[in-house]
């Protein structure tokens, strides 16, 4: 056993700070990204949901349904989006809040 967890131990994310480890795991999940992949497929079975391909346009479509992500953009953000403001999103991610 305990070679197998020395053998696995290079690939655990979490042995690195908080950072590194975000850094690694973003990295590796928008490197691998694609609508068609299984695993974004199969996360995306998990809406409880109707979704089809179409749906499935930007890195994170998988993570929440269309109304969650509507609640968010209606509770915390467009009230402090006033006509002619202009905003930047600041983070990494896919653009599936910014192209709202």
């Amino acid at each position: 056993a305990r070679q197998l967890v020395e053998l696995l131990a290079p690939s655990v994310a979490f042995r690195e700070s908080n950072v590194e480890t975000n850094r690694k795991v973003w990295d590796l999940y928008a490197k691998d990204w694609r609508p068609d992949c299984e695993w974004v497929r199969k996360m995306a079975d998990n809406l409880g949901e109707e979704w089809n391909d179409a749906d499935l346009e930007f890195i994170g479509d998988e993570w929440s349904d269309r109304y969650s992500l509507q609640q968010v953009l209606d509770e915390f953000i467009l009230p402090y989006c006033l006509q002619g403001c202009k905003a930047m999103e600041i983070g990494c991610g896919g653009g599936r809040v910014a192209v709202k």
